[in-house]
């Protein structure tokens, strides 16, 4: 129950999904970019996207207010799942 009140229920499930379907198709490991932003103490992730290995995100890619990390389609799905835990 402390846990309402250290970080955020943000719900994710239909970006959970997607994820999941890019991993089946692409890989636990493939690389994707994760866009977040900061809302008071918390980081809230907002939405992802898969990349090859040779683009690059430019600076009008990324959401006014917001920015992006860059990982694996799998460490973006335990972040979106983190956030959209349920006890």
């Amino acid at each position: 129950m402390s846990d309402i009140f250290d970080r955020p229920f943000i719900e994710s499930t239909e970006i959970i999904e997607d994820i999941k379907e890019d991993i089946k198709k692409y890989d636990w490991d493939a690389r994707c970019f994760v866009c977040y932003q900061q809302v008071e103490n918390h980081i809230i992730f907002t939405d992802y996207g898969r990349m090859t290995e040779d683009e690059t995100l430019a600076v009008e890619d990324i959401p006014v207010g917001e920015a992006v990390i860059i990982g694996t389609l799998g460490e973006a799905l335990e972040a979106f799942e983190d956030q959209s835990w349920i006890e």
